[in-house]
């Protein structure tokens, strides 16, 4: 929910720049708007706007490798459980108490990480919990966007086109923010690593 809100937050930050810079375009001095001027904010706004390509393409990878990275936990993870479960079985009988003691673990671990309610709270571990995305590079994304927006509603001629196509850019924007967020938080939302591997070997346990 609150990954959502945000996506929504810059998409409106983004439009509502939009059109004030649409509105101011049209009340000030044509001198403010003169050819060398608008070259020389072409100028600025293409190095802004590489910064912010180079920035954003950092925080998706970087979101997509904690993403790639605690996925790959829960495999091995299940993998090492599996295997113990099987060390435990090889001393018989009386290795059945730490067997069942191993699976009520590994059951309540589940029920924690992957509630049944889609919406519900997640309960991590601390270390688990560590965002790989800093908000000081977040905040400095949408920031430079603001200017992007700003700036390129300011050259850009007064029509209808012109502005649903700085709406469609803010849109795939906050997508992409929306994306980040999203995998960041690789155990709630829409996109969450699946808990099979670990329902798979849970129901193998103590068998």
């Amino acid at each position: 929910m609150i990954i959502t809100l945000v996506s929504v937050i810059v998409f409106v930050i983004l439009v509502g720049v939009t059109f004030l810079g649409g509105r101011l375009a049209r009340v000030l001095p044509e001198e403010q708007l003169s050819a060398e001027s608008k070259d020389a904010m072409k100028l600025a706004l293409g190095l802004v706007a590489t910064m912010t390509a180079i920035l954003l393409g950092l925080l998706i990878s970087s979101a997509k490798g904690s993403f790639d990275t605690a996925r790959s936990q829960v495999m091995q993870m299940a993998a090492k459980v599996a295997l113990l479960d099987r060390v435990l079985k090889l001393y018989g009988p009386e290795a059945m108490d730490a067997r069942h003691a191993l699976r009520d673990a590994i059951a309540d671990g589940v029920r924690r990480t992957w509630p049944a309610e889609r919406s519900g709270p997640v309960r991590l571990d601390p270390n688990q919990a560590i965002s790989s995305v800093a908000k000081p590079l977040l905040i400095a994304l949408v920031l430079w966007l603001v200017v992007i927006f700003f700036g390129f509603s300011l050259l850009a001629p007064t029509k209808a086109s012109n502005t649903l196509a700085l709406i469609a850019g803010a849109f795939s924007v906050a997508c992409a923010v929306f994306l980040i967020l999203e995998l960041d938080h690789p155990f709630a939302g829409v996109i969450r690593i699946p808990s099979e591997p670990m329902v798979n070997v849970l129901n193998r346990l103590g068998k």
